[in-house]
């Protein structure tokens, strides 16, 4: 394995169960393609780009994916879809609209997490 380029391991891993479709989710503890990337160091490199280059994760995700999201890693990353979950809605509140304090409250923890988001990025 260590003998082929780097190109031909890559299209390898291409033709494995999830392939180019793999993308890692802290929620999916078993990926399809993982076990692969213990075969040789290329082979890891091959999994990690294809697994890296689309990621989506939520604010209570934040934490495992930058343990996961290496330095070494960020270099594979395309695509970033970054969701973020408000906190719910009493019910009795949600039968009227918003007024200024809710909507400040909400501003607030929006942008709690994105900058949450842009300090564990850098």
């Amino acid at each position: 394995m260590n003998n082929l380029s780097q190109e031909i391991v890559d299209s390898i891993a291409l033709f494995l169960p999830g392939g180019s479709s793999a993308e890692w989710s802290v929620q999916v503890k078993n990926h399809t393609v993982s076990p692969y990337a213990v075969i040789s160091n290329k082979f890891r490199v091959a999994i990690e780009r294809g697994t890296f280059k689309r990621l989506r994760v939520n604010n209570e995700e934040l934490e495992a994916f930058v343990q996961v999201l290496t330095p070494s890693r960020r270099g594979f990353l395309r695509f970033l879809s970054y969701i973020i979950v408000l906190p719910p809605v009493d019910a009795a509140l949600s039968q009227r609209y918003e007024g200024p304090t809710e909507t400040e409250a909400v501003s607030k923890v929006f942008s709690l997490y994105m900058r949450n988001f842009f300090d564990m990025l850098n």
